[in-house]
């Protein structure tokens, strides 16, 4: 083997210094550099002259750090331990133009002529830091992302199905902290409803490596539920293993409830839809009755002036006139559903209202069931039809006494105000929509047996009932009586829980208080008489309200339509005393056929006759004469009162 000489090894040593990658830098034992390799010139931007002879510690360590590097030496030459020999260390070192800068640092030792000497490998990590920092920020940046992403993810061992990674989503949902859910089954979020779902998605996975958009339902820390749609994913290793899964869950709670508020007023709307429809059927049924009814009790009323006061016709005739009035308080029924009852309106107390039904109520419910009454003191007055608001708290009361029915039971009736928002009044309206603001609400509740959720849909259906036969409209009759208060109504029942009823009446402004009509005693007045104009596209109306008239002294003209009528009295205007317009005809209604009577006598006389309410045409007459309103059926007493009312004791020639 060949033994290379001094001056080789010297030369072979500095081609090692001069091409090494690193800086090396050699020191005496005082820490002054006695060499200085190229790569380290390059480093810290001094020649290798400069350096030399020169203490390490002042020229490539910042001044902070100097006195500690001097300590370390002079601890090493007295005690010969060094703490960082052989070590890598990261430090901060500086350049000859002041910048400071990250090295990695590598020192050795070796003794020569017995001394010790240090050797200093220094690599320049300034790009490895600012690639480190900006991976590190990527990775914050990537977890902040993660964290607070929308969806819950979570990594699931795909042996032990125990969580191994999650989201602070995830947590956050669920109620728990981060390392609540680490090393948990998976199973154990799911709730219990939803069980079987995971374990067959599960399944799914393990056939086919993915699930979805599975819908379950996870379990909060507090035992409430959430709903989520379920994609799972696997994660596998560089043979193609799966090793874990990627579980994405998406909370779509709001979702169903959006779309149950959307059912629910899907519902509303097709629920409207057929109350509005049986309404416009109940009111053109109770109208063209109301018209037969007028002939009946009409021809019955003929009738019993022509017979003896002794023949026994006679009480069969009575017979035929209360059958033919219980059929119009049905026909009220019908209209009262459809909104269109025959309201006088007046400011209410309802805390009267109820405090002067309570013999009756008391008298018409269950021996077994109490009432229970909690009225509000100061309550604000409502405005509305007082017989109708009777009606609304009879049916109510008796009804909840029907739920109570054998059984042992209490009645509670209160009252009181509430402030009623857009949304509130959207869910408990099934017809208009109301103004928000403030209500006065009377509240029926019962001990009894309560209704399922499909019962409850039903109860305002026309004729609906939980009994073996039928009782009438009730509950509808009083949805439509608060559709034309302009109310509402809350139902709240669940089976075995007794049922809730109530009622919402908007409370009457100051501006519309209105003083309750006086009423007023007539003085005896001269027989009646003069010529009626009879208008009215029935036949039996015409016949009956004819012979009535003339019984009691009129003459009487009668046409079919509005363009007879107003043929007929642009002719003989001032023979007609007054006219007896039916609103609801063919061609021109009642009240366009009044404007032409008008046109042509601006004083003329009218009595305007419906089955409907005299509201849904008072608001619509602005011009002309007296105008009276009958409503039908009638009979002879309330005609000729209505036109004594109107003709008085001067009517005209």
């Amino acid at each position: 083997m060949r033994v290379f000489g001094p001056e080789t090894s010297q030369a072979f040593l500095r081609a090692a210094l001069d091409t090494a990658l690193d800086g090396i830098v050699g020191m005496d034992h005082e820490g002054n550099i006695i060499e200085f390799s190229s790569a380290a010139e390059a480093i810290f931007g001094y020649s290798r002259q400069e350096v030399l002879g020169k203490p390490l510690a002042e020229l490539i360590i910042p001044p902070l750090l100097r006195q500690r590097h001097r300590d370390a030496l002079s601890r090493h030459l007295e005690t010969g331990a060094v703490s960082i020999l052989g070590k890598r260390l990261e430090i901060t070192a500086i350049r000859s133009d002041g910048e400071e800068f990250p090295v990695e640092l590598t020192v050795t030792r070796l003794e020569l002529d017995g001394f010790p000497q240090f050797t200093a490998f220094i690599r320049d990590i300034t790009e490895r830091k600012r690639w480190e920092t900006a991976l590190s920020a990527s990775q914050a940046r990537y977890q902040d992302l993660f964290d607070n992403a929308p969806d819950l993810f979570v990594v699931v061992d795909a042996i032990s199905a125990k969580i191994i990674e999650c989201n602070q989503t995830v947590a956050r949902a669920l109620g728990y902290t981060k390392e609540d859910l680490l090393g948990r089954d998976i199973l154990d979020l799911y709730h219990p409803d939803s069980l079987d779902g995971a374990r067959r998605a599960f399944r799914s996975f393990v056939e086919t490596g993915e699930v979805r958009a599975a819908e379950l339902q996870l379990r909060r820390k507090d035992g409430s539920r959430i709903d989520v749609t379920l994609n799972v994913s696997a994660v596998r290793d560089e043979h193609g293993v799966v090793v874990s899964s990627r579980l994405v869950w998406r909370d779509v709670s709001e979702q169903k409830k959006a779309e149950e508020e959307r059912r629910r007023l899907e519902e509303k709307m097709e629920q409207a839809q057929k109350l509005e429809g049986l309404g416009l059927l109940a009111g053109g049924i109770a109208h063209d009755f109301n018209n037969l009814l007028t002939g009946i009790l009409g021809h019955a009323g003929l009738a019993l002036a022509e017979l003896s006061p002794v023949t026994p016709a006679r009480e069969n005739i009575h017979r035929i006139e209360a059958a033919a009035r219980r059929a119009s308080e049905l026909c009220d029924q019908m209209l009262a559903y459809s909104g269109r009852g025959g309201f006088v309106i007046e400011p209410i107390d309802l805390n009267q209202v109820v405090k002067e039904m309570v013999p009756l109520l008391t008298a018409s419910i269950s021996k077994k069931a109490r009432i229970r009454y909690e009225l509000c003191e100061d309550l604000p007055a409502v405005k509305g039809d007082i017989t109708q608001i009777r009606q609304l708290v009879m049916n109510l009361v008796t009804n909840a006494s029907d739920a109570i029915a054998d059984e042992t039971g209490v009645i509670t009736v209160a009252s009181g105000t509430i402030q009623c928002d857009r949304r509130y009044l959207d869910a408990v309206s099934l017809r208009e929509p109301l103004a928000e603001g403030n209500y006065v609400f009377l509240e029926v509740a019962d001990t009894g047996c309560g209704m399922d959720e499909e019962t409850r849909r039903k109860i305002f259906d026309p004729f609906f009932t939980t009994k073996f036969t039928g009782r009438g409209l009730g509950l509808a009759a009083v949805l439509g009586i608060l559709s034309g208060h302009h109310g509402a109504v809350d139902v709240q029942s669940e089976p075995g829980r007794g049922t809730r009823f109530k009622l919402l009446l908007p409370v009457l402004a100051d501006s519309e208080q209105m003083p309750r009509k006086a009423s007023v005693e007539r003085e005896e007045t001269k027989p009646l008489a003069g010529k009626i104009l009879l208008v009215d596209d029935e036949e039996t109306v015409r016949s009956a309200a004819t012979g009535l008239l003339e019984a009691a002294g009129f003459a009487v003209r009668t046409a079919t339509s509005g363009p007879q009528a107003i043929e007929y009295f642009r002719g003989h205007s001032e023979e007609i005393a007054c006219v007896i317009l039916d609103l609801t005809m063919p061609q021109l209604d009642g009240l366009e056929t009044l404007e032409e009577l008008c046109r042509i006598r601006s004083d003329v006389r009218v009595i305007l006759s419906s089955g409907y309410n005299e509201q849904e045409i008072g608001s619509r007459v602005t011009e002309g004469g007296p105008v009276g309103f009958l409503k039908k059926p009638y009979d002879s007493e309330q005609l000729i009162g209505k036109l004594s009312e109107l003709l008085g004791d001067d009517p005209p020639a």
